[in-house]
């Protein structure tokens, strides 16, 4: 009796523990019955989540009333597993409606006036801000506009789709599509707009200095670092201590660096420019400091009197630092000039004081041709480091049996906006580097080496 009574007990137990486990699946299965659309269970909350969201973006995008400004640092070495090569560019937005977007940037003086395209939202597996027609910030995004030959099929790494994250603060939050690199949308004003010009004015006082040192106190000890700075890529290359390279940022008279400056403990990562001294220096509560010296201004009008420009197409000249669109122009004269002449265009040299630009052709046996294109006056202008060249047409019938092949050339040299001197404060055959920058299209740069005369 007593095992029947063990039996009963425990029989009793399992049907009450199966009971309490078969109820709630039945509770189940009926309820999935009655639901014709399982993907309403698991989709309808995210769907519904994105759409709020695309809403919240676009009404966003368009409340702040002169628009948003982002300084862009396309390679980012806190979000980057390569060395930075890169510095950053600063764009102003207005969306002016849910699919038009006004533009200016201080990547070039070309990029300085507002332009208008279209821009959209895309609902993914997150929020996408995506300007989905050309305007100028395709200009980081664009392979084939590489600003130095070590950038070769990745231009200047940059984005042109943003993934939206939230708010902090004011800031919108958004990481590149690529890289995942963070940035913020802050609310730009009217003087942002009227003043990004002077950005470019920064740019200009960095470029023009002889030489540049980076000089660091921290505790009383001061180190002085050579630095060598490239105008195309807006990078910093410390020629002691490379860990001590930076790309910069500009801002009317400031710089921004997005990969601090260590002083012990403490990080830089702005530098306001002293006219008075002619540094950028971030001074700490401490006494400590960080500056970048500037070298005396190497002014225009002394390079010309002192050195002509040599770009030659020989393995280890700045020609090859040059950017891909002048890269571009040079290979199709080259083939233009090919077609028409069999001869292959292998560089140039202009020479202001003596009045022309001098092109050189080889032949297969490596004989050369040398017509000039005359240069019929030139003007200099040591505020800006702005040369510009007028043209004069070909010196005789060898220079014109080349016909109009060269013309890509001249549109670049002869442009009546000028090009910009830009030293860079390294040297090459013992002479010193400097780029050519087209004033009209900062894109165009030209890595040429100075020849005394």
């Amino acid at each position: 009796m007593k095992l029947f009574n063990n039996i009963k007990k425990s029989t009793m137990k399992y049907i009450y523990k199966y009971t309490f486990i078969l109820l709630p699946l039945v509770f189940f299965l009926i309820s999935c019955e009655d639901n014709n659309d399982p993907e309403d269970i698991f989709e309808k909350d995210s769907t519904e989540r994105l759409n709020e969201q695309e809403k919240e973006l676009s009404e966003l995008l368009q409340s702040s009333e002169y628009g948003w400004k982002m300084t862009y640092f396309t390679d980012d070495p806190r979000y980057t597993n390569n060395d930075q090569q890169l510095g950053g560019w600063t764009f102003i937005f207005d969306f002016v409606d849910n699919s038009h977007v006004v533009m200016v940037s201080d990547f070039s003086n070309q990029t300085l006036t507002p332009n208008e395209s279209e821009y959209n939202i895309k609902l993914g597996s997150t929020i996408k801000l995506s300007f989905s027609t050309k305007n100028y910030i395709h200009d980081l995004s664009d392979a084939n506009n590489a600003p130095s030959s070590s950038l070769t099929g990745k231009g200047y790494k940059g984005d042109f789709e943003f993934l939206y994250y939230g708010q902090e603060g004011e800031d919108l939050i958004f990481r590149s599509n690529r890289f995942q690199i963070e940035i913020r949308f802050q609310k730009a004003t009217a003087e942002d707009w009227e003043n990004i010009s002077e950005n470019i004015e920064t740019e200009v006082i960095l470029q023009s200095s002889g030489e540049l040192q980076l000089e660091i106190s921290n505790n009383g000890e001061i180190n002085v670092y050579d630095l060598a700075f490239s105008p195309a890529t807006r990078y910093a290359t410390n020629i002691d201590s490379t860990d001590l390279s930076f790309g910069v940022g500009y801002k009317e008279e400031n710089l921004k660096v997005i990969k601090p400056i260590p002083v012990g403990d403490k990080l830089v990562t702005d530098l306001v420019y002293d006219s008075e001294n002619n540094w950028f220096i971030s001074e700490l509560e401490n006494g400590d400091y960080v500056k970048i010296i500037l070298g005396d201004p190497i002014l225009v009008s002394d390079v010309v009197n002192d050195y002509y420009f040599g770009a030659l197409a020989a393995s280890g000249h700045p020609i090859n630092e040059s950017s891909d669109a002048f890269i571009d122009i040079f290979l199709e004269a080259r083939e233009l000039a090919s077609a028409e002449t069999g001869l292959e265009l292998y560089g140039f040299f202009i020479v202001p004081d003596f009045g022309f630009i001098q092109y050189i052709f080889l032949d297969d046996a490596g004989n050369d041709t040398r017509p000039n294109r005359l240069i019929s006056n030139y003007s200099v202008d040591d505020s800006t480091g702005t040369l510009t060249l007028q043209d004069g047409g070909w010196q005789n019938a060898t220079g014109e049996s080349f016909g109009n092949t060269l013309d890509g050339f001249h549109d670049v040299l002869f442009n009546s906006q000028g090009l910009r001197v830009a030293p860079t404060g390294t040297f090459y055959n013992g002479g010193p580097v400097f780029y050519l920058i087209s004033n009209e299209d900062s894109s165009i740069s030209i890595g040429t080496n100075g020849i005394l005369y």
